[in-house]
């Protein structure tokens, strides 16, 4: 049964999984993973691009070698996730318009394994790297007077073990997972891996969590050293590049938190009540669930426009500072400040 529903004259999700279904959850396939596919090709454009634009902007906002490494880290993270989404869900939307027999539709498991798994290591990476960013500045808050000699070994350092702890996270995942059977739908969370899923979405809403407390602490303790006022050069760099960071990774970390807590909140409770459904349902509920293409698509747009936000604060005190001084008493300041 194959059949296509055209939403507000513009929107198609396309319905039916296997033929002998005699019920289609029509609502919950247009806000799931068919409608996510057909959005994905254009979508992973202007991802790239946008990407691109974003992080080449965060580069003159961290110029620590640590801090480059890990933005670059993030954005390869971002594109290598929106590729491999992009091919998983267009094959599949391919497969469930040209075969003629639904009951034939599904990817291979091998195929199906080596799209999923990369994308479930990314998926596990971006919270990985939002933990170790702030790592990285807590760290240059605390050594910040000899911070710059660290090089890129710290960078390289958090990198490396984000990268190993999600690898090792989705090799335990997929350790006994079933390539004998072929999925109608491509999904990490299977009869074998559901309960693992859920034990993981969960302890990703708990690194967000830490994270975002992590970075509002931070946020008060640079504050603080900053209204000290009593500091060298080396340590006034630092604190002020701490304030440049947090500045964006605050409100991106207020994004993340949210998107992964909607997330892993309705994965967990779908898995939990997963015998509540068919599985068509499940898979279909569980599909839905999955909002990690936007979060990567919407986080490059949050953080330009915080950025463009901090560059006019920047330009407005600059303006401030060397604006036409009216008031006499002013004089010999402007003067004496001209001769430097």
């Amino acid at each position: 049964m194959l059949q296509i529903v055209v939403v507000n004259g513009s929107k198609i999700a396309l319905s039916g999984f296997i033929a002998s279904l005699d019920y289609v959850m029509d609502f919950t396939l247009q806000m799931g993973s068919y409608k996510q596919a057909l959005s994905f090709p254009s979508c992973l454009y202007f991802q790239i691009l946008g990407h691109g634009r974003t992080y080449f902007l965060l580069f003159l906002f961290s110029t620590t070698e640590t801090g480059i490494i890990l933005i670059v880290t993030m954005l390869l993270l971002f594109i290598v996730h929106s590729f491999l989404i992009t091919t998983l869900q267009t094959s599949q939307v391919v497969m469930y318009l040209t075969y003629s027999d639904p009951c034939n539709v599904g990817l291979p498991p091998e195929i199906c394994m080596a799209l999923r798994s990369p994308a479930t290591a990314c998926m596990i990476s971006f919270a990985c790297i939002k933990f170790a960013m702030l790592v990285e500045r807590s760290a240059a808050l605390w050594k910040r007077k000899d911070y710059e000699t660290y090089g890129s070994t710290l960078g390289a350092s958090l990198v490396s073990f984000s990268i190993i702890t999600a690898m090792a996270a989705t090799a335990w995942i997929f350790w006994n997972a079933n390539l004998s059977q072929k999925q109608n739908y491509c999904s990490a969370s299977t009869a074998r891996t559901v309960d693992k899923i859920t034990t993981l979405l969960f302890v990703l809403t708990g690194i967000d969590v830490i994270t975002l407390i992590g970075i509002a602490i931070l946020h008060f303790c640079n504050d603080t050293a900053i209204k000290r006022k009593v500091f060298d050069l080396k340590t006034s760099y630092q604190l002020h590049e701490n304030y440049s960071v947090i500045r964006i990774m605050l409100p991106l970390a207020i994004f993340q938190t949210i998107c992964y807590a909607i997330f892993s909140s309705s994965g967990a409770i779908i898995s939990l009540f997963r015998k509540s459904f068919t599985t068509v349902g499940y898979r279909i509920m569980f599909a839905s669930s999955y909002i990690l293409p936007y979060y990567t698509l919407i986080s490059p747009i949050l953080t330009w426009f915080v950025i463009r936000y901090s560059r006019k604060l920047k330009a407005n005190k600059l303006k401030l500072a060397t604006q036409h001084i009216s008031n006499r008493n002013d004089v010999y300041f402007k003067a004496y400040s001209e001769m430097w």
